[in-house]
């Protein structure tokens, strides 16, 4: 087997990383586990505060939502002010320490709440089943503030 000169290096700080990490995947056994003091700081759950809405419909089996590639989580609910059927909707993003939070739209058919570790999205038809919709009070119950439109 040939091994160009250019891939050894690789190879060799690959090798040392991981006997550095404590790895010991060439004796075939677990590799060992990263300190809590290295691990990052998961997101708040937006499922729990998304319960805290009376009224808001979680999809069946929501425990603790999604989370996206920078350790983010998100989930939604729904009310059902639509003629029965789910209406305004209200997305939950929470942030792990230091990431970055999801840019929401701020306009006419979506309002923002921004609060620690965490932003919302009210989205509804403000002109129709949404038109009574207390979005202050949703505000309150997630421990934000509604931001102006266009902002």
């Amino acid at each position: 087997m040939r091994i160009s000169v250019g891939v050894l290096p690789a190879v060799v700080v690959v090798g040392v990383l991981l006997s550095a990490c404590g790895s010991s995947a060439q004796s075939g056994t677990t590799p060992s586990v990263v300190p809590s003091s290295m691990r990052a700081a998961s997101a708040p759950n937006p499922v729990t505060m998304l319960k805290k809405l009376d009224g808001c419909v979680l999809p069946a089996g929501s425990s603790v939502g999604e989370t996206d590639m920078d350790g983010n989580r998100y989930a939604s609910c729904d009310y059902m002010d639509n003629g029965g059927s789910a209406g305004t909707n209200v997305t939950v993003y929470t942030s792990a320490a230091g990431a970055p939070l999801a840019q929401l739209p701020n306009d006419d058919s979506h309002k923002v709440i921004v609060g620690s570790h965490f932003i919302a999205g009210v989205t509804g038809d403000w002109s129709a089943y949404s038109s009574t919709f207390d979005v202050d009070s949703v505000a309150q119950s997630l421990g934000g503030k509604v931001v102006a439109p266009g902002r």
